[in-house]
């Protein structure tokens, strides 16, 4: 019998969920499985002494000697798959080898308190956390049948939250998004980008030029070792950058979103979702760990609460109508080539308030991001939008408070800051991104009045 034979035994299942492939079956193709994946199975005991299947009867016990696979092999980690396991090789291997192994929660049948979608979770995480990325990107294309990778893979810029990769594989060449661990962990995270997924086939439909994700088995979310990958044929362009926006490139993006905003227009009554952030216990939390952020949280504590309280209440004014929506289409979202726009990272879309859309991406397009906004980019934004699309609301400046969603990524980013973060880069990340939101903020406050005051201007003349 080859390993793990008994019908009831979960490994098979679980190791092929792991890996993201067919569970398989027959001896040859399991031993087809652990080649394709680079896998080494062996036993920790050759031989004992045992009644019946009573791992507490084990006794005069004989190690298999696992010396002989590290000698031919590149071994990055060993694994043994349950707690009698573990047992024994700490007692017999762990010295003679000098490499400790980490303990996976067991397969067995007796093992009932752990469900298969538990131990896939489990080992998927355990597993994964011997590989880079590199490994698990190269893993994941063989595993796809995408072609062998040629190495090195090459990191590119993209967004803050997720990491991409420039991949080249039997002469194709892709881009590879590897999803923030932490993201995924959210309760809500696989149902929201599988809403995503639906909105962005709807935009493809629709003609918009959009980069989507690649359809690979049936799926676009790839899995590997607990870590979860979208993969999208390379496109060649470049971002503009924030300072170079053109007017002419924001009345494009305008008309892009507002195409968007056009597919699906219904009037509908909205709960608005209210921002509580406690900024006093985020402040109370760095103090106490000597955060790098302290002392700017303190400073703005105030105008924090200020301001948090005139976004609630401009979410309150908003009209009730729900449109197909991309509040993540700024201008590090949207490539071009040969003056021609393509929408990128599309994980953000959904059903929303295209007003409160609206708002947001045109002061991002304006250059409010980097604290020098151009009122005429405003304009230009609009112009583009409300040339396809016009729900006949004009009171923009009445929601103006909308501009401070801010405070909703310095939270997210004061969390990273604190701990909350995938390793060290991404925690200096978090610190970095916790003083830009900051000065934008102050930025946005001093130059609120100047804003609602165009705005105004801008819709007046539209009616």
């Amino acid at each position: 019998m080859f390993f793990y034979g008994h019908p009831q035994n979960r490994f098979w299942k679980v190791i092929a969920s792991v890996f993201c492939d067919k569970e398989p079956d027959t001896v040859s193709e399991k031993k087809a499985f652990l080649r394709v994946h680079h896998i080494a199975l062996w036993d920790v005991i050759g031989s004992c002494d045992i009644e019946g299947s009573s791992d507490s009867s084990i006794d005069n016990v004989i190690v298999n000697d696992i010396s002989k696979i590290l000698k031919v092999a590149d071994i990055h980690g060993i694994f043994v798959n349950g707690k009698t396991a573990e047992k024994y090789y700490k007692r017999y291997i762990e010295q003679e080898l000098g490499i400790k192994a980490d303990c996976l929660p067991s397969t067995s049948p007796a093992n009932a308190a752990w469900s298969v979608e538990k131990l896939i979770l489990n080992w998927g995480k355990t597993i994964g956390s011997i590989f880079g990325t590199e490994e698990l990107i190269t893993e994941l294309f063989e595993t796809k049948k995408l072609g062998r990778i040629k190495l090195p893979i090459t990191p590119v810029s993209g967004g803050f939250m997720h990491r991409m990769y420039k991949v080249e594989a039997a002469g194709k060449m892709y881009a590879v998004k590897h999803l923030n661990p932490a993201i995924m962990e959210r309760p809500e995270a696989l149902k929201n980008y599988k809403r995503a997924e639906e909105l962005e086939q709807i935009l493809e439909d629709a003609d918009l030029p959009v980069i989507t994700a690649m359809t690979v088995y049936g799926s676009k979310m790839q899995k590997i070792c607990g870590e979860y990958f979208y993969i999208f044929r390379w496109q060649e362009g470049s971002i503009t950058d924030w300072s170079s926006i053109s007017p002419a490139q924001c009345s494009m993006a305008g008309e892009i979103q507002g195409r968007i905003h056009s597919i699906e227009n219904k009037k509908a009554e909205t709960t608005s979702e209210l921002s509580q952030i406690d900024w006093d216990e985020y402040i109370k939390e760095a103090t106490a760990m000597k955060s790098e952020i302290t002392s700017c949280l303190e400073e703005n504590r105030d105008l924090l609460y200020e301001v948090q309280e005139e976004l609630n209440k401009a979410r309150k004014n908003l009209p009730d109508i729900v449109t197909i929506i991309d509040e993540d289409m700024d201008p590090k979202n949207v490539m071009w080539n040969k003056g021609k726009p393509f929408v990128i990272d599309l994980e953000c879309l959904d059903y929303g308030n295209p007003v409160s859309s609206a708002l947001q991406l045109s002061l991002q397009w304006a250059g409010i991001t980097m604290c020098d906004i151009d009122l005429n980019k405003v304009k230009a934004f609009f112009k583009g939008y409300l040339a396809v699309y016009d729900n006949g609301f004009k009171d923009y400046d009445k929601v103006f408070g909308l501009a401070y969603t801010w405070i909703e990524w310095l939270e997210y980013n004061i969390t990273r800051a604190l701990g909350k973060s995938r390793d060290e880069d991404d925690r200096q990340l978090g610190i970095a991104e916790v003083m830009n939101t900051l000065s934008r903020i102050r930025y946005i406050h001093d130059k609120e009045s100047n804003i609602r005051q165009a705005l105004h201007m801008i819709l007046t003349e539209r009616y």
